[in-house]
């Protein structure tokens, strides 16, 4: 389904509650359906594929069985044709192109609305004098487009601290999401490197686990458990894509760094230790300090090449999957007795 991005407040009035943007997705789709050549197409192939379970064989053995059967299927397929209308009226189907104060049948007046949402699935509404001093999502925060850059794409792997809380004040992405690679501490500071991206997150898993083992006696049929300790995993898959070319290198720069947190760091001594990370995805998971023991890149064959920069020949997209493993702040304690709770919205 396109994103639709309108700046009219009163588009919810508009469509006049979702019982009216049903009714009209009903009406609408019926009249597809029954009065367009497309409609009539779509019925007769619904028609084909009901009349294709019968084999002619079974037609010169039983004639009559076979008309009745033939009648059926026909009946059928208005039956189906049924259903899909009944769900088009309880569902809707979800977009809603409406008749502008111009009186173009686009959405918003917008001629090229269609093909955006065909092609592209984003629909873009270009600004009126009735817009003005309205800023939309896409403006305020940078998102990137097509032949656009992403604001966020546009910082690199930040190495300096004070560079790294100047960005974050900034206020980057509607959800704040970045990974904070923790220093070495100095001076009751501990200094950081930002790894920002854009928070194209498309799921999340957290996984908390009391650790119980058990003890059989002699005797008794039935174990006893001792509480033994407590676990936390967070495991969340994102998109990273590139909006124009200049942000390959960057968003390159960043996943390697990512990726190098899997791996030791090594002391002046030559011991090798692990990399701790702090983490934020809003304030569900605010600041939380842990360690990531895996890193999946997954490529599809879908996702376009990078092929202009011949130094550089790297897909656009990537699908990455990150386990996070908790090593909180704070003791984690059941919240009884008035302790209060540090997993979820806790820095």
């Amino acid at each position: 389904m396109p994103i639709i991005r309108d700046f009219k407040e009163n588009f919810l009035e508009r469509l006049d509650g979702l019982n009216a943007a049903q009714q009209a997705d009903f009406e609408r789709i019926k009249e597809l359906l029954g009065n367009t050549p497309a409609g009539a197409k779509f019925i007769g192939n619904q028609a084909l594929l009901a009349q294709s379970t019968t084999r002619p064989a079974d037609i010169l053995k039983d004639p009559a069985g076979a008309a009745i059967n033939a009648a059926s299927r026909a009946v059928g397929t208005a039956a189906q044709i049924a259903a899909i209308l009944g769900q088009v009226r309880v569902n809707g189907t979800g977009t809603h192109f409406l008749i502008d104060e111009t009186g173009l049948n686009t959405y918003l007046g917008k001629t090229t609305a269609a093909a955006e949402a065909n092609f592209r699935g984003i629909i873009n509404i270009r600004r009126t004098r009735k817009m003005k001093g309205q800023v939309g999502l896409d403006e305020e925060r940078g998102f990137g487009g097509s032949k656009q850059g992403d604001s966020i794409n546009s910082y690199g792997y930040i190495t300096d601290s004070d560079e790294a809380n100047s960005i974050l004040a900034e206020d980057l992405d509607l959800i704040p999401f970045n990974f904070k690679v923790l220093k070495e501490p100095r001076e009751g500071y501990t200094p950081f490197d930002l790894i920002p991206f854009r928070s194209f997150i498309t799921d999340i898993s957290d996984t908390v686990t009391g650790n119980w083992s058990s003890t059989s006696f002699v005797g008794r049929g039935e174990p006893f458990y001792t509480y033994t300790g407590h676990t936390r995993s967070i495991n969340f898959n994102l998109k990273v894509a590139a909006f124009s070319e200049t942000e390959v290198e960057n968003i390159y720069q960043k996943i390697n760094a990512l990726q190098s947190t899997t791996a030791p760091e090594y002391t002046s001594a030559g011991y090798m230790k692990g990399v701790l990370v702090k983490l934020t995805i809003g304030n569900y998971i605010k600041n939380l300090m842990g360690h990531i023991p895996s890193i999946a890149v997954s490529i599809s064959t879908d996702y376009p090449w990078e092929t202009e920069n011949r130094t550089l020949i790297v897909p656009t997209v990537l699908d990455i999957g990150v386990n996070f493993m908790p090593t909180p702040n704070q003791v984690p304690q059941a919240a009884i007795g008035g302790i209060k709770s540090t997993f979820v919205n806790q820095a």
